[in-house]
């Protein structure tokens, strides 16, 4: 089975923004995070991943090599974003099935649903009024 190169984009949203990259390759079994082996970028990736990895053995026999670029945000916002990514690249590979991966973690294809509030005419933001004087 020949499968093209993919490219996936996910970005977390919150003040400081993690935004992930993930490419794949017909290669030999490799996950890379920053041209770093997995195992060697932060705990909490490393943590996640084995996890992840433990529930879903499949992925290290594939014989495709993952490249994760991971910039911004902090350790545990880095290590949620790369979750993500990764599962939603390997349901458009077709490698997983989405109900598995939901049955596994009902958060992980849902990124964060927050948005900011509009602003409103009579204030300087969203909630706030001009105060009222009735004299």
């Amino acid at each position: 089975m020949k499968i093209a190169n993919k490219k996936i984009d996910i970005f977390k949203r919150k003040k400081a923004i993690a935004k992930c990259y993930v490419y794949t390759r017909e290669t030999s079994s490799v996950i890379l995070i920053n041209n770093l082996d997995y195992t060697q970028f932060s705990l909490e990736v490393n943590s996640l991943l084995n996890f992840f990895l433990e529930n879903f053995p499949e992925i290290k026999t594939l014989g495709r090599s993952f490249i994760i670029y991971v910039k911004g945000g902090g350790e545990k916002s880095q290590a949620e974003v790369i979750l993500k990514s990764f599962a939603k690249l390997l349901i458009n590979l077709k490698i997983l099935n989405k109900k598995e991966l939901l049955n596994y973690n009902r958060c992980i294809l849902s990124s964060d649903s927050r948005y900011v509030y509009s602003k409103k005419a009579e204030g300087r933001g969203a909630r706030t009024k001009r105060q009222k004087s009735y004299r």
